[in-house]
């Protein structure tokens, strides 16, 4: 990801001076190849004599030849790669410089070294207008007119950052092609030369791939958006496995991608039930679903396969709920109760939602979950899930573009430990609030894996026990745990969230057990029934939805040890 700091910073006649040298090279190699043609084969072809030892000599003569040959032609492509970096850069610069030149103008508006417009309101003098009624109305007239000019400039200069993170993602691709194409002489002739344009264009897509994709989120982002539309739909039906689960990258890529790996899955008998009835999973209301993570390995393992699907599309959703199921889930479970809870919520926070506003609710399970509750008294996996629910928030933020949306994780079971565990990861989930349901506990304050508590006796001495052991504002911490739900009060992971001394935010419950949630009035849970939703539902979808105010609360429950 670039920012407006890099681009200003950036000196384009230094990678002009680059190109210069590759330039140079270039002209070294296509002399030294028209010598030795001049010099060795035509000497060469000019002899009388005859025999496999002139053979053998013409013929490394002409293999020496394709070296220097493919040596030029990959001076000359880093030559170019650099040199249309730096015309495209010192552009941007010219647009940028004008767009400063504009706030300058403008007054009372200032540009950051960051690149962001700040309105700073005028005080209006003593000997202006008569009254203050008047004085406050002129003031708040030219207030608005230069916040509107000041969001314009400031929405200018993200489109040109934007435009400069593509050039620097293709000028990235292109080195990288080159490299990976000039392994040896002979293989970058057999890839750039072989006669088929069609298989050429293929290889150089492939190789064209960073080994890092997916690593990096918003670098994933800015790859995806440098490429052309026909090149990102030759990804999407030819390289669909690569990039399907990639975080960083359009929700409707991955979903194209990810349906064509499952269509695999079906066609060849990997798992296919378990594949057919996400298929038609992925058909039924509410709708539209996309499948973002589809990973199903081959050895017909249904406990290993990782599977992440979204209800409405998160690119363009105003708020994102984030489901983590906990113990006991797999791929079988995901068409029928995983996708019937987030339906729910899907339901439940639509109709809460504001006037034209959209919501998203997904549900995550691209991690390893526990198959009982021995495993699940171990923060290993926890810990191993965290870090990948971190990677795929910070995918789900890159691709939704400039205005962000209001996220939330939701955590059930260990779903909850996995969802605490990312946020004590590096800089935190970057989520707006966080619901921890039935928790047994949110596992070791360091994010590392600890020791076991082997009869649950708080052994443990560095769990999170305390919102201010979490990096979101614990404000915006909520605690979810009805009163007979039994795992709540084991904690395996540490100190119950719902716990007074906990210090979260407790949200009300009518849903009795571990499993309830998600129902309505009548024990259904689906989304699409017309009925009720339970008060623990609707409390869910307020905080999806940023409805603060209307949730309606529980009393901490008394921090009771187990025996």
């Amino acid at each position: 990801m670039v920012f407006y700091e890099d681009v200003m910073r950036f000196d384009p006649e230094s990678m002009r001076t680059y190109a210069r040298g590759w330039d140079g090279v270039s002209t070294v190699l296509t002399d030294a190849d028209d010598r030795v043609n001049r010099e060795l084969v035509a000497g060469l072809d000019d002899r009388a004599l005859q025999g496999h030892s002139i053979d053998a000599a013409t013929t490394r003569a002409g293999q020496f030849r394709e070296h220097l040959s493919a040596g030029s032609r990959e001076a000359e492509d880093l030559r170019d790669a650099a040199k249309d970096f730096a015309d495209n850069i010192e552009s941007i610069q010219r647009q940028l410089r004008n767009v400063a030149k504009a706030v300058a103008e403008a007054g009372n508006l200032e540009l950051t070294a960051t690149g962001t417009v700040v309105y700073h309101r005028p005080t209006v003098p003593n000997d202006g207008p008569a009254s203050q009624d008047e004085a406050e109305a002129v003031d708040d007239e030219l207030a608005k007119a230069k916040q509107a000019l000041g969001e314009q400039l400031a929405g200018d200069i993200q489109e040109l950052v934007r435009q400069a993170s593509a050039c620097d993602a293709d000028f990235v691709m292109r080195l990288r092609l080159v490299a990976e194409l000039r392994d040896s002489a002979d293989q970058a002739a057999d890839v750039s030369f072989n006669g088929d344009a069609d298989s050429d264009i293929d290889a150089a897509r492939r190789a064209a791939i960073p080994d890092d994709l997916g690593t990096d989120p918003e670098r994933s982002a800015a790859w995806w958006s440098g490429l052309s539309p026909e090149a990102q739909q030759w990804y999407i039906d030819h390289e669909y496995r690569r990039i399907g689960n990639v975080d960083g990258l359009p929700v409707e890529a991955r979903d194209a991608a990810n349906r064509h790996s499952l269509q695999d899955d079906i066609d060849s008998g990997n798992n296919t039930k378990e594949a057919q009835d996400l298929k038609d999973a992925l058909g039924k209301e509410p709708g539209p679903r996309y499948l973002l993570v589809y990973d199903n390995p081959r050895d017909g393992s249904v406990e290993d396969a990782r599977v992440a699907v979204s209800i409405g599309n998160p690119d363009e959703a105003d708020h994102t709920g984030i489901y983590v199921p906990g113990t006991g889930t797999n791929m079988s479970a995901v068409p029928g109760r995983e996708l019937d809870r987030t339906g729910a919520l899907w339901s439940a926070a639509s109709d809460m939602a504001g006037p034209n506003q959209k919501v998203a609710t997904i549900m995550w399970l691209d991690y390893n979950t526990p198959n009982d509750f021995g495993g699940a008294s171990l923060d290993e996996m926890a810990s191993n899930g965290g870090e990948r629910l971190d990677n795929f928030v910070n995918g789900i933020n890159a691709s939704h573009g400039d205005s962000p949306s209001h996220v939330t994780a939701l955590g059930h079971s260990y779903g909850s430990t996995v969802v605490a565990q990312a946020d004590v990861q590096d800089d935190g989930l970057a989520v707006d609030d966080m619901v921890l349901i039935g928790s047994p506990g949110l596992g070791p304050e360091s994010g590392t894996p600890g020791d076991i508590n082997p009869m649950f006796d708080y052994a443990f001495s560095d769990t999170i026990d305390d919102v201010s052991d979490l990096q979101i504002n614990g404000g915006h911490v909520w605690a979810m745990a009805a009163p007979d739900d039994e795992v709540s009060y084991l904690e395996f992971h540490g100190d119950d969230p719902a716990d007074e001394g906990f210090g979260a935010q407790r949200l009300g419950t009518d849903t009795s057990g571990h499993s309830g949630y998600w129902e309505d009035e009548n024990g259904n849970t689906s989304g699409t029934s017309n009925a009720k939703p339970s008060e623990s539902l609707n409390n869910q979808a307020r905080v999806i939805t940023g409805q603060y105010d209307d949730v309606t609360r529980a009393k901490p429950r008394l921090d009771i040890p187990i025996p």
